[in-house]
Order: structure tokens, then C-alpha cells, then sequence
């Protein structure tokens, strides 16, 4: 009897407190839905820029091997101001690699865009030996060895080569 009393009571106040948060749960549901259709619209569209990424990549790739490295080099320059680091990153190597820009400041810019969008520190790392060797190249010895300088002591990983070019 007192088991039939308990969920009696238990369906009373389960339906008055749905009774008097009616809007709210209704809202919180709403909401919800609302966030996950907001999520996968950003997930569908990062992915949707990041195929044109690459797709300009490869394209990128093509022109140069087809000697047409003016156009190349517009292309990975577009690819580094995307907000795709991964590609901005490979673009930013190739430019080097390749030897595609000639004016050391246009570099150096786009070495601090590329850092100001990576999140990852052995990338913040990467780049930053990157950056000073591109430096020590160009005849910036103070500041490519003040790049070296800090990644030794922060105690990065990429330390002890940047020990070995100092000891150089």
C-alpha cells in the first residue's frame, strides 16, 4: 500500500514539476538541438575549406612543376593568409625550398602568421628553427641565434639542434 502511495506521489510531483518547467525543458531541448546543428554546420564547412585548401595546394604543385612559379608562388602565398595551418605551413617550405619570393620581409610576415595561427607548441618549435636558420641564411645572425637562444631555454625539443648550430 505505502509502495502504491510512493509512486503516486513520485507521478504527482513529476507531472507538476513538468507542469511548472514546461517552457524550460522545451527551451533546454530547443537549445540543444540548436547547438548540434550549429556544430556540424562549422564542422561541414571547416571541412569544405580545408578540401579547397588543398586543392589549391596541389594546384600550386602543378604550376610549379610546369615552370609557372610566378602563379604558384600566388597561390601559396593565398594558402598561407587561409586559416589553415597544416597547408600554410607546406606552402610556407616550399616558398623557401623552392626559393619563390625574394623580398626577406614578405617571408618574415608570413613566418608570424603562420605562428599566430598554430596552436601546437612542437609546431611554435618547428617554426621557430625554421625561421632563425632562414634568418642565419639571409646574414641575420643576431637574430637567428636570439630565436635559438629561446628554444634552448625553453627547453625545447628541437634544443640540442639548436645547440649544434650555435656551437657552429
Amino acid at each position: 500500500m505505502e509502495d502504491l502511495d510512493n509512486k503516486t506521489d513520485f507521478k504527482h510531483k513529476l507531472k507538476s514539476f513538468y507542469d511548472l518547467n514546461k517552457v524550460k525543458i522545451y527551451s533546454l531541448i530547443f537549445i540543444l538541438i540548436l547547438a548540434l546543428i550549429i556544430n556540424f554546420i562549422f564542422k561541414y564547412k571547416n571541412e569544405k575549406e580545408n578540401i579547397v585548401v588543398a586543392e589549391n595546394y596541389v594546384e600550386a604543385e602543378i604550376l610549379l612543376s610546369l615552370g609557372k612559379s610566378n602563379e604558384s608562388a600566388k597561390i601559396f602565398k593565398k594558402i598561407i593568409n587561409s586559416k589553415n595551418t597544416f597547408y600554410s605551413i607546406l606552402a610556407l617550405n616550399k616558398l623557401l625550398e623552392k626559393n619563390l619570393l625574394t623580398k626577406d620581409e614578405e617571408i618574415l610576415n608570413f613566418f608570424d602568421k603562420i605562428e599566430k595561427k598554430n596552436k601546437s607548441e612542437e609546431l611554435a618549435d618547428i617554426l621557430s628553427l625554421k625561421k632563425a636558420l632562414f634568418l642565419i641564411k639571409k646574414s641575420d645572425l643576431t637574430k637567428g641565434n636570439e630565436i635559438l637562444q629561446k628554444l634552448i631555454e625553453k627547453n625545447s625539443k628541437l634544443k640540442f639542434i639548436a645547440k649544434e648550430i650555435l656551437s657552429k
